[in-house]
């Protein structure tokens, strides 16, 4: 199932949390040792912070098993963890300071 970008421009930020649920909630992810992870789940993301995008262009893909009502709610669960502003955000630095 894809996500669709639900209005034209930039990714300024993409709550990690909210996609790493979605996933668990597909069944990616264990709630106790002995649960079965299904290996045909997941969370695809297409973009990334700062990429532009247009209204209706694919986000990510969820995957699983069997689509159900449960994927569908994810899919649309999953939009919010997309904030997109019609400015390009600030380049983040990866490395803050090097010390000698």
């Amino acid at each position: 199932v894809k996500v669709l970008a639900p209005a034209s421009g930039f990714i300024s930020d993409i709550d990690a949390e909210t996609v790493a649920r979605a996933a668990f909630n597909l069944g990616a992810g264990r709630a106790k040792t002995d649960d079965a992870i299904d290996m045909s789940a997941g969370v695809l993301l297409s973009v990334a912070h700062g990429d532009k995008v247009e209204k209706g262009q694919t986000l990510a893909k969820l995957f699983a098993k069997d689509r159900s009502a449960l994927l569908d709610a994810e899919a649309k669960s999953l939009v919010s963890a997309f904030a997109v502003s019609e400015e390009a955000p600030s380049v983040r630095r990866l490395i803050l300071e090097e010390i000698q």
